[in-house]
């Protein structure tokens, strides 16, 4: 059998939440033991243009088979490829379908029914904030999310509340839904070594992660507290609307105390992490929220929002801020994670074993393999 995956959604070195997920996968699973022994090989879709091996950390082994395509920097493109030309690639073959995003070839379903279809469903935010996206693209994200998850065998998320709200949104069973949370393979817990009076946020720079009123509470927290040497690290690449996020940042006056970094790789990324004193994310809505758990790994708790899976994922390792469009409400969680640090780094350990890279291997492995058809 063969296992096809779909990485043609990716172009640019720069990825980020899905992007990383694909990675961690291939770094982590145990290829001799786990994979090759359900695949004779495995055959991955990608963009000509991107060095997918070193980007995503594909081992080199002549049994992964790289299928580069052209012209996919062209969204339209890359739609009519995955709609039109690849489902005729399945037909009389035996295998399994993934992609790390919510992209299914709808004729594949009816041509090529040997073929077991998997995607990933990280989030519904597109329905929740429709204006991340231009309305064509909006309309058909939203449809493809809907769709893929409908005719797909079986859809991996990355969370309890991405599970519910895939469910709400597409009225599927739920034993067609299975979670399995991100992880950082090979990265033990470690005891923190430096804190320097930092509060660190990465992400995309976007409406979405509610920047503006993180910056406005950090201000807050630093004339309310009178906490002046504090600094407010930013870390991650421009996405929509990033503009005005800038501009607020300008109107606060606060370019020495607010930086932003533009993207990192993940050295000098895990060198702010380890140098902070928490880490800052007050996203209205995630799918998971890979950064608290990035700093957990090197001892560092979070303040997040009340929101989406956020509180699942940080469980007692932080501080849940219930309001997160008050800048005082910000600035008083901020405070009361700088001020008790220690009680929530000590719920650190357990919160991490959630996670562990073992567990989420097994089962996505599974999912792509058990009651094959």
């Amino acid at each position: 059998m063969t296992l096809y995956i779909n990485l043609l959604n990716f172009s640019s070195r720069q990825i980020a939440g899905a992007g990383y997920f694909m990675k961690r996968l291939f770094e982590q699973i145990n290829y001799e033991e786990r994979l090759f022994p359900k695949f004779d090989e495995v055959h991955i879709f990608c963009n000509d243009q991107l060095d997918v091996r070193t980007v995503f950390s594909i081992p080199d082994d002549k049994r992964i088979i790289l299928r580069p395509v052209k012209k996919m920097n062209s969204f339209l493109m890359r739609i009519l490829y995955e709609q039109l030309v690849m489902p005729f690639l399945f037909v009389g073959k035996k295998g399994s379908y993934y992609a790390p995003t919510p992209v299914m070839p709808l004729l594949a379903v009816v041509i090529g029914r040997k073929v077991k279809y998997v995607c990933t469903v990280h989030d519904m935010i597109p329905f929740f904030i429709r204006e991340k996206y231009g309305r064509l693209r909006g309309i058909y994200v939203r449809a493809i999310s809907k769709w893929a998850s409908r005719l797909s065998d079986m859809v991996i998320t990355v969370s309890e509340h991405s599970k519910k709200d895939i469910l709400f949104l597409t009225g599927i069973p739920s034993k067609k839904v299975k979670v399995v949370y991100n992880f950082l393979p090979a990265t033990r817990f470690q005891a923190e070594q430096s804190c320097l009076p930092t509060l660190v946020t990465i992400c995309t720079i976007e409406p979405g992660k509610n920047l503006e009123n993180s910056m406005k509470g950090f201000k807050r927290l630093i004339e309310k507290y009178n906490l002046p040497h504090f600094r407010y690290i930013i870390i991650g690449k421009k996405g929509w609307n990033y503009d005005g996020i800038f501009a607020a940042a300008e109107k606060l006056s606060m370019n020495d105390k607010i930086v932003f970094t533009d993207y990192l790789p993940d050295p000098e990324k895990e060198r702010f992490i380890k140098e902070c004193s928490g880490i800052v994310y007050l996203s209205k809505y995630e799918g998971f929220g890979i950064p608290p758990l990035e700093g957990m790994y090197f001892s560092k708790p979070s303040i997040v929002a009340n929101s989406s899976s956020l509180p699942e994922v940080v469980g007692q390792a932080g501080v849940i801020c219930e309001n997160v469009d008050s800048p005082d409400a910000i600035a008083d969680g901020m405070y009361e994670l700088i001020t008790n640090r220690e009680r929530y780094i000590a719920h650190i350990p357990d919160q991490l074993s959630k996670f562990s890279p073992l567990e989420q291997e097994i089962k996505f492995v599974d999912v792509l393999t058990v009651n094959n058809l």
